[in-house]
């Protein structure tokens, strides 16, 4: 009887250690599940993020360049948030325990480093060039709002010019409306975003100044050099007049930007670097965040020990 007992007893406490190692296993995977839950949730909002940001700095960047001053300040709290997006996935969250990328997951985040690498410097000189680009936003305005006016009275003025003036006059005068379109739209090129390569500007546009001007002066005083006489007419003066004083005003807006060309072609390349690489910045994350799910779900679960 005693031995049966001692056997009962025996059993329950066998009973009892295997209930209580079998809850012990329960809670410690609990807690396992609940923490790489939240890592996991963690680390796909990041890649989530950077999906969004790479949009979002391609409109800011476009958007500075216009010459909209918020859009600067958008740009440079995209990159913090991009930095540290970067930051997080390759070197852990040390608050939230979220382990450093591994394995694939670890080589597309390398890919994306080197591809925000790109896209930084191309923000960074954007950003460097903040008062330049506000200058040339501000010239440019100047300019679309006097040059149309100016492009009508050389058409005009050259229309008339052509019963009265001297042949050489006619044609240089007939000239001048498609250099004021050209100077207009290589300012145009200059100061929005999203225009591919304008690097032809920098020479194009001083070029077409210089013409404009040397046309414009050569009407006013003659220009043996070009063959133009000064223009004389009494009923052609006062047109002519007019011309000049447009013509002072927007020459004082390309004495503005014509310093800054340098600087604004590479804020152009710059941009153009931007909308190139946000592309493979978008791909990118994408593909981590597919790569993260496949390891998710490699993850062995045992029911006696959980995640392995």
């Amino acid at each position: 009887m005693a031995d049966t007992q001692k056997r009962s007893n025996k059993a329950l406490y066998v009973l009892l250690v295997l209930a209580a190692t079998f809850i012990g296993l329960a809670i410690w995977n609990f807690v396992r599940v609940s923490q790489y839950s939240t890592q996991d949730n963690e680390f796909l909002s990041l890649s989530a993020q950077q999906a969004v940001l790479s949009q979002s700095i391609v409109r800011a960047a476009d958007q500075a360049l216009a010459g909209k001053n918020d859009a600067f300040q958008t740009l440079l709290n995209a990159r913090d948030q991009y930095d540290r997006s970067i930051n997080l996935m390759g070197n852990g969250d040390p608050q939230t325990l979220m382990p450093a990328a591994t394995g694939e997951v670890l080589s597309e985040v390398n890919v994306l480093q080197s591809q925000w690498g790109t896209a930084r410097a191309a923000i960074q000189t954007i950003l460097a060039a903040h008062d330049t680009i506000l200058v040339a936003n501000q010239a440019a305005g100047g300019i679309n709002k006097t040059m149309p006016d100016l492009i009508k009275g050389w058409e005009d003025f050259s229309a008339d010019l052509a019963k009265y003036g001297n042949v050489r006059n006619v044609v240089y005068a007939a000239r001048q409306p498609y250099y004021g379109q050209t100077i207009q739209r290589d300012v145009q090129l200059l100061t929005t975003g999203g225009n591919g390569d304008v690097s032809f500007v920098s020479q194009e546009l001083p070029d077409t100044i210089q013409n404009f001007t040397r046309i414009t002066h050569g009407m006013l005083d003659g220009s043996p050099q070009l063959g133009i006489v000064s223009v004389t007419q009494s009923r052609l003066a006062a047109p002519l007049r007019n011309i000049n004083i447009q013509f002072n005003k927007i020459n004082d807006n390309l004495n503005s930007i014509t310093p800054l060309l340098s600087l604004l072609v590479k804020v152009q390349q710059a941009n153009r670097s931007i909308h190139h690489v946000s592309g493979q910045l978008l791909t990118n994350a994408q593909a981590i965040t597919t790569s993260y799910h496949n390891q998710i779900n490699s993850r062995l679960f045992r029911p006696l020990v959980g995640y392995v």
